[in-house]
C-alpha cells in the first residue's frame, strides 16, 4: 500500500496541490487543512485538489464529514475544485461542502478543474 503523500505542484496559473497513495478521513482532512494553510501563506484564493492518484477509503458518512471539514478549512478561499478518479466522483463531499458555504466543484479532469477555478 503507497503511503499518502502531498506534493505541490509548481507553474500552474492557480495553486494545485496533488495527493498519491491511500488516505483515510483524517489523511483527507490534513489534507483539507494543507491546502488552506498554503493558500493563507501564498495570499492565493483559488486552488485545485488533485486527489487523481489517490485510493480513497472512506464510508457515506466520511465523506460528508470530510465536506464539511473541507468547507470550514478552506472558508477563506474564493472558488475551490478537486479532481478525483471517476469511481469516486459521487458528489456527497462536493454537496456538503457547497452546503456548508465553500464554493466548491468536483471534476474527473484535472485540466477542467484548473479551468474552472481559473
Amino acid at each position: 500500500m503507497a503511503p499518502f503523500t502531498i506534493t505541490v505542484r509548481p507553474g500552474q496559473p492557480v495553486l494545485v496541490v496533488q495527493a498519491s497513495g491511500r488516505a483515510a478521513l483524517a489523511d483527507l482532512c490534513a489534507y483539507a487543512d494543507f491546502v488552506a494553510g498554503l493558500a493563507r501563506g501564498r495570499r492565493v484564493r483559488k486552488a485545485v485538489m488533485n486527489l487523481l492518484a489517490v485510493q480513497i477509503g472512506i464510508s457515506f458518512t466520511d465523506h460528508i464529514t470530510l465536506g464539511a471539514h473541507a468547507a470550514r478549512a478552506l472558508r477563506e478561499l474564493e472558488q475551490a475544485a478537486s479532481a478525483v478518479d471517476a469511481k469516486y466522483r459521487s458528489g456527497t463531499r462536493e454537496k456538503a461542502a457547497q452546503n456548508s458555504g465553500l464554493k466548491l466543484r468536483t471534476f474527473t479532469d484535472l485540466g477542467e478543474a484548473i479551468a474552472w477555478v481559473s
